[in-house]
């Protein structure tokens, strides 16, 4: 019997530590205790993604694929698929669930649970079923919980930076943490940079002559892991509005940074007046509608 084995997690966190690593070990010493043939080619790995809401079974993921070959029949039929446990597979509603391992079963595929040594196969029997179900309602209210805590948790961030308390060390390169953790700073020299930057552009320079300009006077770098200046990091500094004090919260959802609610204003001390960015903006929209001399 082929196996395939699938493999999931949804976080950073899981990412950094041994969660994958974990999860193809006991499937793969599964398969070899039940004499299963697998191999690496038939891995399948879904890399920060969730089984919540659904995301793992659509789109381009290695789920949604494996799904779509088995009904095309390029699955070959008899074929196993092997997860550790079965909210791997989905933490969704139980009915969900059901409908991913009927889905399987009708293209003649079986699924190996690797953790409680159970294989749904054929007409599975009403007691497998039942387990199923149980265990797919504590999977789901289990991920329920935690998205409530947090919703909590982000709205908490958002009251704390509401009242100016640094949510994090990470911050602007012209900026660092006070000695107490209570405030960011302005590095004074980074930031008088970053103002000529704006004015520059506002004078109607061009990124790549402000680069150019930054490096042959041989002013260094705000960035630590800069290598001299770029094109692409003045217009990162030009398009960011932390130069306002502005911040924006992101979390991670599906493997993207997602924005978490509208901007903080006023969270970060703000370096450049506003009209000296609205006048650097303007500029670069009249160069982007002008276009730049063909090569």
């Amino acid at each position: 019997m082929y196996a395939y084995i699938y493999a999931r997690f949804s976080s950073a966190d899981q990412a950094k530590g041994s969660s994958l690593e974990r999860q193809l070990h006991n499937c793969r010493t599964f398969c070899e205790a039940k004499g299963w043939s697998h191999s690496t080619s038939r891995e399948l790995v879904d890399e920060g993604i969730s089984a919540y809401d659904g995301s793992n079974r659509s789109g381009h993921s290695s789920l949604a694929k494996f799904e779509r070959m088995a009904h095309a029949g390029e699955i070959p039929e008899g074929s196993v698929l092997v997860v550790e446990r079965l909210d791997r597979i989905s933490r969704e509603s139980p009915h969900a669930v059901v409908r991913f391992v009927s889905s399987m079963l009708e293209a003649n595929i079986a699924i190996g649970i690797a953790s409680n040594d159970r294989l749904y196969v054929g007409d599975v029997p009403f007691d497998q079923l039942i387990d199923m179900v149980v265990t797919a309602k504590l999977s789901n209210e289990e991920s329920e919980k935690k998205s409530e805590r947090l919703r909590a948790a982000w709205a908490r961030k958002r009251r704390l930076a509401a009242d100016g308390v640094p949510l994090t060390s990470k911050c602007p390169a012209w900026l660092y943490k006070s000695d107490d953790g209570t405030r960011y700073l302005i590095d004074i020299d980074k930031a008088d940079v970053v103002r000529r930057i704006f004015e520059m552009t506002a004078s109607g320079r061009g990124r790549s002559l402000v680069a150019q300009t930054l490096n042959k006077e041989g002013v260094p770098p705000i960035s630590e892991r800069a290598n001299g200046w770029h094109p692409s990091y003045v217009q990162k500094i030009l398009s960011g509005r932390a130069v306002l004090g502005e911040a924006q919260l992101h979390s991670l959802q599906a493997g993207r940074r997602v924005p978490q609610g509208p901007p903080l204003t006023d969270y970060f001390p703000p370096i450049v007046p506003h009209d000296l960015y609205r006048r650097a903006q303007a500029a670069i929209r009249a160069r982007t509608l002008k276009g730049g001399r063909r090569g």
